[in-house]
């Protein structure tokens, strides 16, 4: 568990509900051992999936010309949890985004070619928050790293992202001027196309009264 804050962008002007800051979701450390040496995972506490309601589930979402987007209503995408996963025939770049009519967007993108995932919030809300923050940053990914495995939390204004099952954990923070309803999958290969893409969408119910 950790602050969602850094001191130097915590400024009064930043959008706030009734508090300033925050905190991640609470997470349990495994470790693991590998060829290379232990490895440390990161995997959301079981008790959040009580707060969790399927809203959507596709074993194989369609990407016709190496993309698929939908469009979802209230509260089943502003406060949610994201997965996505599957193998294509060699190794590919996918990229997840969640979007508005506003024309803001939040890209993740798992490359599996250059073994990076990279956050890009360069369009993802107001320019002037968060200056001391980049709006772009890349985790390097192993080099075994084989098939797109994320998994996303969005709450309205912080994405977190585990990927790899666990491997890898990133967190943002994000101002839209509207919480995002639009979720895009593309995807681009080595050859020429995808392979089947599982993806399924909860809602989470907030604890807060």
């Amino acid at each position: 568990l950790g602050g969602l804050d850094n001191w130097p962008p915590a400024r009064v002007d930043r959008p706030a509900y009734r508090w300033r800051g925050g905190m991640t979701i609470p997470v349990e450390l495994h470790l693991r051992e590998t060829a290379s040496g232990d490895e440390l995972l990161k995997e959301p506490v079981t008790e959040i999936t009580k707060l969790e309601t399927p809203v959507f589930s596709e074993k194989d979402i369609p990407l016709k010309e190496g993309s698929w987007a939908k469009t979802f209503s209230g509260n089943e995408l502003s406060s949610s949890r994201i997965s996505l996963s599957g193998d294509a025939p060699g190794p590919s770049v996918v990229t997840l985004s969640l979007g508005n009519d506003a024309g803001e967007h939040l890209d993740i993108t798992y490359d599996e070619i250059r073994h990076r995932l990279t956050i890009d919030r360069t369009q993802a809300d107001e320019k002037d928050f968060q200056a001391t923050s980049p709006r772009m940053h890349t985790v390097g990914l192993a080099d075994d790293v084989k098939g797109c495995h994320l998994t996303v939390y969005y709450d309205r204004s912080v994405v977190e992202v585990f990927a790899d099952e666990g491997r890898y954990l990133t967190t943002d923070l994000v101002f839209q001027q509207h919480p995002y309803d639009r979720l895009r999958v593309s995807e681009r290969s080595d050859q020429g196309k995808g392979g089947p893409r599982r993806l399924g969408i909860s809602a989470i119910r907030s604890v807060w009264r």
